[in-house]
């Protein structure tokens, strides 16, 4: 296992990562048994956050 923090990484992206996003903003979604499209009735059971469970530190 991996422990990074938002600090370890570069503020500057090289080359072949910015080609790397560039590209990924083209690409759809590929779904499979293991993270399968949602329906309709799926989308309609996730609800809003409520405003009084979020907190700030």
């Amino acid at each position: 296992m991996v422990k990074m923090n938002l600090n370890d990484l570069s503020p500057v992206l090289s080359q072949e990562e910015l080609a790397d996003l560039e590209n990924a903003e083209t690409l759809n979604p590929i779904f499979d048994e293991d993270c399968p499209e949602m329906t309709e009735e799926m989308l309609h059971q996730f609800h809003g956050i409520n405003k009084n469970l979020v907190s700030t530190y």
